[in-house]
């Protein structure tokens, strides 16, 4: 006979009879290794040679006359286990529930094996375990709800199993050592069971797996943690669009400022300088949002052009919305994009990222979209700054807000939808650009749009863009001058132009001043000397008007004259005394007339061509030295002296000579 002890725990300790249970449940006749060698401390004693090789003798499990320390894998401290390691040892069958009876187990790793069955919900009862290891194995149906009672882990993993349901881990667990890896269960998709039941839902995980054993740490980056992608680009849109009045806002106060300067200098601009400046604006509105793109049509009156914009807008933005939506964070959303770059492998307690995206690749990305991207930013901007404007109509300062405000907002959009599509996706640097690429074609819609609508029908869109007539602007006539024009020093000038163009405008006009004031004076002199004038109708200007063939002319001490039928040239040679008479009192402008031989700064406003006048004074057609006494007027004729046929000419040549009565 024999006695049974193994209910005499002086005989038979309760941890050895658990490892046991653990052993047989598991199969360990089937295990890769059961054994362990260690010393055999009693041989070495007795050897008398220490170059004798040193004893070693072979423990199994359940080794009746050997400690449970002994055995493989099993690591102990003051008798307790405190650890057990038989990972890829070919374990299988099933997890025994006896294992709640080792109360100071630290430490459980038993993954890549093939243990099947559930694991037992007295693994709860294990307060003291801090690392557990099941991934890898065949572990099915729900997780133990027991497993919140393990407030010490920092490390649990069963990653790789058929693991359904619910994992719900202690509150307040802080990953430690393991940072992203310390948590992991497979909560990734696609799921090994797809959509029904699902992946594993795991709040307190810090990495997702999913069937292919690809991973991803479960960390939201700051945005996500506030909103999903999806809410905030709408935030986004209107944080733009805030962005767009409070720009519109400090136009319309700087316009006004500049405004107030002008008043108080007694400088005010005419219709046509306003006139012709908006003009101006309104073909640099429609070249900056595209003479190609149907943003353009934002600047139009009419009602089907701006459908078609509106529509492609509209267009642009729906296009956008399934690379966001597939960008979002849901790691148990198998339509995402979103691509599981790390790897928790059956060796290493760590997971590892394999993605080879790096900062240069980002950089890169930032070039291109900046290149493709920051024009369409600025030019918004600009016709945002274009609408604060007060030379234009109410309705022309609205479409000028309304385009620039639509042309910044797709384009932000489109920078904000490229970046986090990458962030989701983009695994090397490659596929940064590449991805970037394909998203920017979208901006090219309104191109596209465009260019459909003009082979189609280009009179219509000649016709609404007005393409034709923008290309003839050109800046004619000049500004009216209410007051009396002082020079102004350069940092005065400087404080009113807001930009280069208005420095052009400025020193154009000044100088159209400058002509009008000099035209005055030349018609002082002749009025001065006795010769009767008229207003040009073209220029509004005082000329001669005796200049006509056949007409007799007055005269005095005027030698000759040139004089443009559109009244825009005047090149007259005068007396010292009627140089000495001009009234020219600017500097400015005396710096330019020197003298009265010099030809008058012309008007380019205007392509008129008129005949060709030459005066000849008496003395010239007598012969005689002698100037006639001032104010007696000289009587003579115009005659026609060219030889050119009527109908190819452009303007006429006269001769004035003296009656011969």
């Amino acid at each position: 006979g024999y006695f049974d002890l193994s209910d005499q725990s002086e005989y038979c300790p309760s941890e050895r009879a658990a490892l046991a249970d653990f052993y047989n449940e598991a199969k360990g006749l089937e295990w890769t290794e059961s054994t362990r060698k260690v010393l055999d401390i009693a041989a070495k004693q007795l050897l008398d040679s220490p170059e004798s090789p040193t004893p070693y003798r072979t423990i199994a499990w359940l080794d009746e006359y050997e400690s449970h320390c002994l055995w493989k894998g099993i690591t102990c401290e003051d008798g307790y286990t405190v650890k057990i390691e038989l990972n890829a040892n070919g374990l299988s069958g099933r997890l025994s529930s006896s294992i709640g009876k080792l109360q100071n187990l630290r430490e459980l790793d038993v993954s890549d094996n093939e243990i099947k069955d559930t694991i037992p919900s007295e693994i709860g009862l294990l307060e003291q375990l801090e690392y557990v290891k099941l991934s890898f194995n065949r572990f099915q149906r729900e997780m133990p709800p027991e497993v919140e009672n393990l407030k010490k882990l920092k490390l649990f993993q069963a990653h790789g199993n058929k693991i359904t349901g619910t994992v719900t881990l202690s509150e307040g667990l802080v990953p430690d050592k393991f940072s992203e890896s310390s948590f992991v269960t497979d909560c990734g998709s696609p799921s090994l069971f797809g959509d029904d039941p699902g992946p594993v839902d795991c709040a307190s995980c810090t990495m997702c797996c999913n069937e292919f054993e690809e991973c991803f740490p479960t960390e939201k980056n700051a945005l996500l943690e506030w909103k999903d992608y999806e809410d905030f680009g709408f935030i986004l849109l209107g944080i733009v669009l805030a962005s767009m009045f409070a720009v519109n806002g400090v136009s319309s106060l700087w316009d006004h400022r500049k405004k107030s300067v002008r008043d108080r200098s007694a400088r005010t601009l005419t219709t046509e300088y306003i006139r012709q400046k908006s003009q101006a604006d309104a073909k640099y509105a429609i070249k900056s949002m595209g003479e190609g793109s149907v943003y353009s049509f934002f600047l139009t009156n009419n009602i089907l052009a701006w459908f078609f914009a509106l529509a492609t807008v509209a267009l642009q933005f729906w296009l956008l919305q399934p690379f966001i939506i597939a960008a979002e964070f849901d790691l148990s959303d198998d339509v995402k994009d979103l691509v599981y770059t790390w790897k928790c492998d059956r060796v290493s307690d760590k997971c590892e990222d394999l993605g080879d995206l790096t900062w240069q690749g980002w950089f890169l990305f930032g070039l291109l979209m900046t290149a493709y991207m920051g024009k369409d930013i600025v030019c918004g901007a600009k016709m945002i700054i274009l609408s604060g404007k007060s030379r234009h109509g109410v309705s022309q300062r609205i479409r000028f807000f309304v385009g620039g405000s639509l042309l910044g907002c797709v384009s932000v959009y489109i920078f904000y939808a490229s970046t986090i599509y990458n962030i989701s996706i983009a695994t090397t640097n490659t596929e940064l650009i590449y991805n970037a690429v394909i998203i920017l074609f979208i901006m090219e819609m309104d191109e596209r749009v465009f260019d459909t609508i003009d082979a189609m029908n280009q009179k219509w869109v000649d016709r609404v863009t007005k393409r034709k007539e923008l290309d003839e602007i050109t800046m004619s006539g000049r500004p009216s001058i209410a007051g009396k024009s002082k020079a102004r020093p350069a940092k005065d000038k400087l404080n009113d132009d807001d930009s280069e163009n208005d420095k052009v405008y400025e020193e154009m006009y000044e100088l159209k001043r400058k002509l009008f004031e000099m035209e005055k004076s030349m018609n002082s002199v002749k009025e001065h000397c006795g010769m009767s004038t008229s207003t040009s109708s073209s220029t509004g200007t005082t000329v001669d008007t005796n200049l006509h063939s056949s007409d007799s002319l007055s005269l005095s001490q005027v030698t000759a004259a040139e004089i443009n039928s559109s009244g825009t040239t005047v090149k007259e040679k005068l007396g010292e005394s009627a140089c000495s008479a001009s009234p020219l009192g600017d500097a400015a402008e005396q710096s330019e007339v020197e003298d009265c031989g010099k030809t008058l700064p012309q008007d380019h406003g205007t392509d008129q061509k008129g005949p060709q006048v030459t005066e000849l004074s008496q003395s010239e057609v007598t012969g005689s030295s002698e100037s006639p006494p001032p104010k007696q007027p000289v009587e003579g004729i115009l005659r026609d002296t060219s030889d050119t046929p009527d109908d190819q000419r452009n303007g006429s040549q006269v001769t004035f000579v003296l009656d011969p009565k």
